[in-house]
C-alpha cells in the first residue's frame, strides 16, 4: 500500500491556514510536543504548551494573520517568507490596545519531522510593529531625546 507523505511545505501552509482560522486543535497536531522554538519569549513555557500559549496571545491581542508568500524546502528544513498583519485589540507587551492596524514581514526556518514542526527560528521586524502601534513622537519629544 502506498501512503502519501505530507510535504514539509504543506505542513507550514496548513499551520498558517489553521492559525488564521484560530483552529488551535489542528495546530496542536502540527506542532511537536517537544517543539524547540528559538523565537518564544523566555517567559513562555517550553514545547508545544508555550507555543500554543504564544499563538493564543498573538491572536487575542493583535488579531494577527499570517500570509505566506514563499516557501523553499531542503529535506526537513523549510524557509518561509511571509507577511504578518493584524489589529492591536488587547494589551500586548505592556502596551494597551490602540485599535491600530499593523503589517510587517517575517522570515523563518521550520524543521519538520513526520508531519510536525519540531524546531523553528523566526525573524520579525518588531520595531516596525511597535512603530505602527504607538503614537509617533512629537517634535518636542524628539528634541528631549536629542538632549
Amino acid at each position: 500500500m502506498n501512503i502519501p507523505t505530507i510535504q514539509p511545505t504543506d505542513v507550514i501552509r496548513e499551520f498558517a491556514r489553521c492559525f488564521n482560522q484560530r483552529d488551535f486543535d489542528a495546530i496542536t497536531a502540527l506542532v511537536h510536543v517537544d517543539l524547540i522554538d528559538h523565537h518564544l519569549p523566555p517567559t513562555m513555557p517550553p514545547g508545544r504548551v508555550g507555543a500554543l500559549t504564544w499563538y493564543r496571545l498573538l491572536t487575542d491581542t493583535l488579531d494577527m494573520r499570517i500570509d505566506i508568500q514563499a516557501t523553499v524546502a531542503v529535506g526537513e528544513l523549510v524557509a518561509v517568507r511571509a507577511s504578518i498583519t493584524g489589529r492591536h485589540v488587547g494589551e500586548f507587551g505592556g502596551l494597551e490596545a490602540t485599535g491600530r492596524p499593523f503589517a510587517t514581514s517575517m522570515m523563518s526556518f521550520e524543521r519538520i519531522e513526520h508531519g510536525c514542526i519540531v524546531e523553528r527560528w523566526e525573524l520579525v521586524d518588531h520595531a516596525a510593529v511597535v512603530d505602527q502601534l504607538t503614537d509617533p513622537a512629537t517634535p518636542s519629544q524628539v528634541a528631549q531625546l536629542a538632549d
